[in-house]
């Protein structure tokens, strides 16, 4: 079995392209129709460039690419755009990474699901029963009427997403099953949860911003140096029974009352640990549905201008997590924080939500130049 690289180019005259850097594929289905038929004798390194929109053509309005099983671009309204059907290997993963002018330079490859009558489903699709190895870096994708990055059929799923931007989707903006990783990517305005996974999912430098929930994480998952803000109910949900970590994270409920920086889901049994994380102007810092008492930890985090209380009675009922800081956290519900060692605290409410709490090698940043399909291509990368 080989590693084959190929090439898709959306500017590329008709569809008559051998896949190759000098003669390539027009179409993204092109390229999962060759994966389909190699299917267990290669696996392939995509490279698409960012030259066009791919999925529609936004001058016209229409749709000129929609993938199914069929891998013929006829998949219609439920079809996708990147449409997975078969799996790559756990030594040789699928890749498909978009660049602008030369490969591996991080151009963002813009993936628009919305056409005149007929909106498609899902932007990125995969269908595989279980390992689906496979690894989308810089793609973002827009107006999907479900989800803008969906893997929800599978119960291991090992798929990779890096640098992926959801915005303005009709569901989820990422949404899958179990043993799915997220490296800096980012879900902002999307109808439901920015991100929507099961079971042993990792994220980092990922941020939720203007969705219904932030993320949503049955359990058993990290998440590390992440921000969630101004989403329109809870920052953080959660619900795990088996030990999950939310590490120098941040949340910005940005005054929403009845909104929760960390909600714990679940009538009682949570297996959390909360480190080094800043939560800010929710209804509650951290809230949990059931008594967890010592079975959750928190440290070092920072509660700061939430509107009921930071921590309420049953995220730790014992008097050692009574919400009163002895546990390392800096608390104050009545927003009264003055002199000494909580002044000198580096978080500032606003603007500076963005980054503070992100880890300093990831940021932000990235995706600063291409909010929303503007800026330049490729961002500059943190």
């Amino acid at each position: 079995m080989a590693l084959l690289t190929v090439y898709v180019d959306h500017a590329a005259a008709d569809t008559t392209g051998d896949g190759s850097s000098d003669d390539p594929w027009k179409y993204l289905y092109q390229a999962t129709g060759a994966i389909a038929t190699d299917a267990g004798t290669n696996q392939y390194k995509v490279w698409v460039k960012a030259s066009e929109t791919y999925g529609t053509d936004e001058v016209a309005e229409a749709n000129v690419e929609s993938d199914d099983a069929g891998h013929d671009g006829l998949g219609g309204e439920a079809g996708a755009v990147v449409y997975i059907d078969q799996p790559g290997t756990s030594n040789l993963p699928n890749v498909f990474e978009g660049y602008h002018t030369t490969i591996a330079d991080g151009g963002i490859v813009k993936i628009d699901c919305q056409g005149v009558t007929d909106q498609l489903t899902h932007g990125i699709q995969t269908v595989v029963g279980a390992g689906t190895y496979t690894v989308f870096k810089n793609f973002y994708v827009t107006r999907a009427s479900g989800h803008g990055f969906s893997c929800n059929n599978v119960t291991d799923n090992q798929t990779v997403f890096k640098n992926c931007l959801a915005y303005l989707n009709g569901d989820a903006g990422f949404s899958g099953d179990n043993y799915l990783s997220f490296v800096c990517c980012q879900s902002e305005g999307n109808t439901d949860q920015g991100f929507d996974v099961d079971l042993q999912c990792l994220f980092i430098a990922c941020v939720a911003h203007g969705n219904v929930i932030g993320f949503s994480v049955t359990g058993s998952s990290s998440l590390y140096g992440c921000l969630a803000y101004n989403n329109s109910s809870h920052d953080y949900d959660i619900v795990t029974s088996t030990p999950g970590l939310i590490a120098n994270c941040t949340s910005d409920c940005e005054n929403a009352a009845s909104d929760y920086c960390i909600n714990i889901r679940g009538s009682g049994g949570s297996m959390l640990a909360v480190v080094n994380c800043v939560l800010y102007d929710g209804d509650y810092g951290i809230a949990s549905a059931g008594d967890s008492g010592e079975l959750v930890i928190s440290r070092h985090n920072i509660f700061d201008s939430s509107n009921t209380a930071d921590v309420n009675a049953n995220w730790l009922a014992t008097s050692e997590g009574n919400g009163t800081g002895n546990r390392g956290d800096l608390v104050d519900p009545a927003n009264t924080f003055g002199a000494g060692e909580v002044a000198a605290r580096t978080y500032s409410p606003g603007a500076s939500a963005l980054s503070i709490g992100i880890d300093s090698f990831f940021t932000n940043s990235f995706w600063t130049q291409y909010a929303k399909g503007g800026g330049t291509n490729p961002p500059t990368e943190a």
